[in-house]
C-alpha cells in the first residue's frame, strides 16, 4: 500500500506548527512565584533532568527539585568555580579561570579526567568556556579575542578569527552557549553575536544588557534587572515577564519552573 504524501506547502505548514506550538503554549501561560527560600551562591544551573547545581565560591552543590542536597565537588585548587555547563550531565564542564583549568565531572559530580590547563593549548588568557556539539567544546580567548573549538582529544577544531571585526564593544563577553548547532556569545553592551558550528559570524541580536540567558522551547531567554523576555528564533516573536526580585543574578529553567537567583535567595517560579 502507497503512502500518503502531502503537498509540500501543507507539510511546511504543520512544519510550522509544529516549531511555534511550544512557544504558544508557553506564551499563553501565567508565571507565578510558588517559593522564595533563603539562599546565597554565585550561580545556579539546571541539566536537563532538573538537577540543580548551584556555584558557591570553590564549590558546587547538587540538588534535586525538593532542594535536597544530593552531591557536591570542591575545586582541587581551592580556587573560585568561575562557570559550570551541564548541557551534558554526563559531561559536566566546570572551568577556574584563575588557574586556566577545565574539570570535567560525570552526573554524580566525580571528576572523569585530570585537569586540562588551557595555556598548554597555546591559548593565554581563557575567559569563557562551554559545550559544544559532536563531542567538543568552545572556549574564548581574550588574548586573541577568538573563539575556538576543541575535541576532547584537545584537537583544535575551528577558530572565529578576531571578534574586534565583528564587535564594535572592546568588553569581554560575560557568556556563551551552544544551541541548535549555533554559538551565541553575550556582550552586554553590544547584544548576543551568533556563530556557526565553525565559527563563522552571523549576526548579532541587538537586546542590549542582558546579564544572563538559556532557551528553552524554542526561545532565547534574557535576563536584564528584574525582567524575563523571551525571543522566539523561529517566529522573532516576544514577551515579558516581570520578577519579584529587584535584581535578580541568575536564572535557568526546567519544564515547568523557572529558578531564579538574587543576592540572597532563590526563587521558583511556576508555568502554568
Amino acid at each position: 500500500m502507497n503512502s500518503l504524501k502531502l503537498p509540500r506547502f501543507l507539510r511546511a505548514f504543520f512544519l510550522f506548527i509544529m516549531l511555534t506550538l511550544p512557544f504558544s503554549m508557553f506564551a499563553q501561560t501565567k508565571v507565578q512565584l510558588q517559593l522564595k527560600k533563603a539562599f546565597i551562591a554565585d550561580d545556579i544551573r539546571c541539566d536537563k533532568f532538573g538537577m540543580l547545581y548551584a556555584i558557591k565560591g570553590y564549590t558546587i552543590l547538587q540538588y534535586d527539585t525538593s532542594f535536597r542536597q544530593l552531591k557536591s565537588f570542591s575545586s582541587k585548587s581551592f580556587s573560585l568555580i568561575s562557570s559550570i555547563d551541564v548541557s551534558d550531565p554526563f559531561k559536566i564542564l566546570v572551568f577556574v579561570r584563575d588557574f586556566s583549568n577545565l574539570q570535567m565531572l560525570d552526573n554524580t559530580l566525580s571528576p572523569t579526567t585530570s585537569e586540562i590547563n588551557m595555556t598548554s593549548l597555546g591559548l593565554l588568557q581563557v575567559e569563557l568556556l562551554c559545550t559544544a556539539s559532536e563531542n567538543s567544546f568552545w572556549v574564548f580567548d581574550a588574548a586573541s579575542f577568538q573563539l575556538y573549538r576543541y575535541n576532547f582529544h584537545l584537537k583544535k577544531l575551528n577558530s572565529s578569527g578576531d571578534l574586534r571585526l565583528f564587535i564594535s564593544s572592546n568588553s569581554l563577553p560575560l557568556k556563551m552557549m551552544e544551541f541548535d548547532n549555533k554559538l551565541y556569545v553575550l556582550f552586554p553592551e553590544e547584544g548576543i553575536a551568533v556563530f556557526d558550528v565553525f565559527g563563522t559570524y552571523i549576526k548579532t541580536l541587538p537586546f542590549l544588557n542582558v546579564t544572563d540567558f538559556q532557551f528553552f522551547a524554542g526561545s532565547l531567554f534574557m535576563l536584564i534587572k528584574n525582567k524575563l523576555l523571551s525571543y522566539h528564533l523561529f517566529t522573532l516573536e516576544q514577551g515579558e515577564f516581570s520578577l519579584q526580585e529587584s535584581i535578580a543574578k541568575k536564572f535557568c529553567i526546567h519544564k515547568q519552573s523557572i529558578y531564579v537567583l538574587s543576592s540572597d535567595s532563590l526563587s521558583t517560579y511556576s508555568i502554568k
